[in-house]
């Protein structure tokens, strides 16, 4: 019986880690349905296999029944939801020329003269004038799952990324190079920073949802080696900072989780993140002024169409979070609103940090000024942007039960009128939300998975939603 089990898996993940070969060699769409049927093939072929080594009765039933679990409970056919609003959404895939040099650096990551950029908006066309049906979810293909494995899964599993090779079975449900939306008005416009180990793809849901409810959205692509794989506007790849997380424990001293070394290096990280938001919010100007030479072949025209000249809308989870933060509250004069889901406060700049915690009653130095403290208190200035700034703040209730990322100091803050633009912000927690449900990585993973990993509490669909109409809602009353 274990015997023709086993041969019944091999029967299965083989092909399924194969798969994506197929979509490039045949005319098959791998959606939803289509895909399950694909299993289940799969499922009978092996059983068909196994009935010409065996007559047994029980052990062909059994693998049947196996195979039909496997495909469905294990590793089901992953699709994201379609976008919640009202418009389909166009994509465009770019590298944007900075309008000025890169000053900030990080480690060994190279310089770019480039912003990797995916840009999301809405519109009416239900086809794709290249032609092309389906857009691959991980445009980087199996390089990626490997590096996310590498940096992301336990000692055993790091060299194990086929068991991500079902991510290359999704499909984006948006439209390439669609014509935007024609509207009487500008379009709201949001520039979105994905979290450590994040992408523009991890983000797809949120983004694709803001994107459907009539904004533009440009989402970064950091190039400061917080991606698991990115390439470069010179085709050279962009490898995860994996070098780190070496600094974040040190049992000797009895550190279990982010030594103030460790988000020291985050500090510095995270200045290569804020002047990429700050060139984005440029390039989206220029943007509304002519058409770049980057979009000129595409087809797609966002002159005159941003409403971008008194500033645009901020969006981040995580690190992203504590990216946009850092921004609004350097040049607040180029930002409408800023959202921020799970911000990493420890890792916003010491000069905004300070504004975030000052006044607070904790007595304990890390949750005061955070882990590192600040670099040199006696001379920092305060960036008080944030002052002027509309600012949300959205936590899950995972971190409040364990009470990390500082919202026992943020939520209370803005919600009383001293954090962020008084009468005009909001701290607030999402009842059984957990930290990866406000990006795709639970909707992309089998969610017994995902329950194991302490990744979600099981609704991670639902989550998601919440999280897109706090932030679709704030947005909306703020432009």
């Amino acid at each position: 019986m274990l015997y023709a089990l086993v041969l019944q898996y091999c029967a299965i993940i083989v092909p399924l880690s194969l798969c994506h070969q197929l979509t490039t060699l045949l005319p098959l769409q791998f959606t939803g349905g289509p895909l399950l049927q694909v299993f289940l093939t799969l499922n009978m072929l092996s059983t068909c296999f196994l009935a010409t080594l065996t007559s047994s009765l029980p052990v062909l039933a059994t693998s049947a029944l196996f195979g039909v679990w496997y495909a469905i409970y294990i590793f089901p056919p992953m699709q994201l939801p379609p976008p919640s609003g009202p418009y389909n959404v166009g994509v465009v895939d770019v590298f944007l020329k900075r309008p000025s040099p890169q000053t900030a650096t990080f480690a060994t990551v190279p310089e770019q003269s480039y912003i990797a950029a995916r840009i999301l908006y809405p519109t009416l066309s239900t086809s794709s004038p290249t032609g092309a049906s389906q857009i691959n979810y991980q445009p980087l293909g199996a390089a990626i799952c490997d590096r996310f494995m590498s940096f992301g899964a336990p000692g055993p599993l790091k060299a194990a990324g086929f068991l991500l090779h079902h991510w290359l079975l999704i499909r984006l449900p948006f439209l390439r190079n669609a014509p935007l939306l024609s509207t009487s008005k500008p379009l709201p416009t949001v520039v979105y920073s994905h979290g450590l180990g994040g992408s523009s793809s991890l983000y797809s849901v949120q983004s694709g949802n803001l994107a459907s409810h009539g904004n533009v959205v440009l989402v970064l692509d950091h190039q400061d080696g917080s991606t698991p794989l990115s390439s470069t506007a010179a085709g050279e790849m962009l490898h995860h900072s994996s070098e780190l997380y070496e600094l974040r424990t040190d049992k000797e001293k009895g550190m279990e989780w982010d030594t103030p070394g460790y988000v020291l290096e985050r500090r510095k990280q995270i200045e290569v993140r804020i002047e990429e938001v700050d060139g984005a919010i440029d390039i989206l100007k220029s943007m509304n002024k002519t058409t770049r030479s980057e979009l000129g072949g595409l087809g797609v025209d966002f002159v005159g169409r941003l409403d971008v000249e008194d500033g645009v809308h901020l969006v981040g989870h995580s690190f992203g979070g504590a990216t946009v933060l850092g921004a609004a509250g350097r040049f607040s004069d180029r930002v409408l609103s800023v959202t921020a889901h799970d911000p990493a406060i420890d890792w916003v700049p010491d000069d905004v940090r300070l504004n975030i915690l000052k006044g607070n009653c904790e007595t304990n130095m890390e949750r005061k000024e955070g882990s590192a403290g600040y670099k040199d208190k006696k001379r920092l200035t305060e960036a008080k942007g944030l002052d002027d700034v509309p600012t949300l703040m959205i936590y899950c209730s995972e971190w409040v039960r364990t009470n990390f990322g500082h919202h026992y100091v943020t939520i209370d803050k803005l919600n009383s009128g001293k954090l962020g633009k008084k009468g005009a912000s909001k701290g607030m927690s999402l009842k059984n939300m957990r930290h990866f449900e406000m990006s795709d990585n639970c909707l992309i993973l089998p969610l017994w998975l995902c329950k194991v990993l302490g990744f979600s509490g099981g609704k991670p669909g639902l989550r998601s939603r919440e999280t897109s109409a706090e932030t679709i809602g704030f947005i909306k009353s703020n432009n």
